[in-house]
């Protein structure tokens, strides 16, 4: 996990099958809240997972509808990246995606 404040982009990446993954992103979910709190607004996120699990992904989607509902006037957008061509990642980047509110670009790599 970096935040970045010059350019206002927040980057997930790597594995993500915790089994206590409620603890990382309950606190995720704060840092954002806290890194948006004043001025500072985040416009991207980029989330460029290798593996996930079920968790993973209910917690990502909670996370971004409570960020939306928080901060409506956000113009987050969100980079799903395809980098490995696991249907598992495209599914769950879909259902980011297919979620009312939120901006998801699904991106593919070479």
């Amino acid at each position: 996990m970096y935040l970045d404040e010059s350019t206002k982009t927040v980057e997930i990446k790597g594995n993500s099958t915790l089994k206590e993954a409620h603890w990382f992103y309950c606190n995720l979910l704060k840092w954002l809240i806290a890194f948006n709190s004043g001025q500072t607004r985040t416009k991207t996120v980029d989330i460029n997972l290798i593996r996930v699990n079920d968790s993973t992904s209910k917690w990502l989607i909670l996370i971004f509808d409570k960020f939306h509902k928080i901060l409506p006037d956000s113009s987050l957008e969100i980079n799903w990246h395809l980098n490995n061509g696991s249907p598992r990642i495209r599914e769950y980047g879909q259902l980011l995606k297919n979620r009312p509110g939120l901006r998801v670009n699904m991106l593919t790599h070479p």
